[in-house]
């Protein structure tokens, strides 16, 4: 089983169904076709999730690595969720 551990120290049984939305999400902000969408989602996503299963990982940690995935695959994308990160931070 996969553990993720957030910012306040709990841990949570990490769902990779979260990163999918996220993304989905971002790509719906960026304004990216449901066909890129899948891409981006199979490629960052997918790698992300079989990388980190059955391992405890930061959350913070996972979120610098699936953006730095996102800026080289669709910086418009990884522009969406930095805004999103920002709007929800305040």
């Amino acid at each position: 089983m996969s553990v993720v551990i957030k910012r306040n120290g709990k841990q949570q049984e990490f769902n990779p169904n979260k990163i999918k939305s996220s993304i989905q999400k971002s790509s719906k902000d960026a304004g990216i076709s449901a066909s890129r969408t899948k891409e981006i989602i199979d490629d960052v996503a997918e790698s992300v999730i079989n990388k980190y299963k059955n391992k405890k990982v930061k959350a913070l940690y996972l979120r610098r690595i699936i953006l730095r995935r996102l800026d080289r695959k669709s910086k418009s994308v990884a522009n969406a969720w930095r805004r999103y990160d920002k709007k929800r931070r305040r």
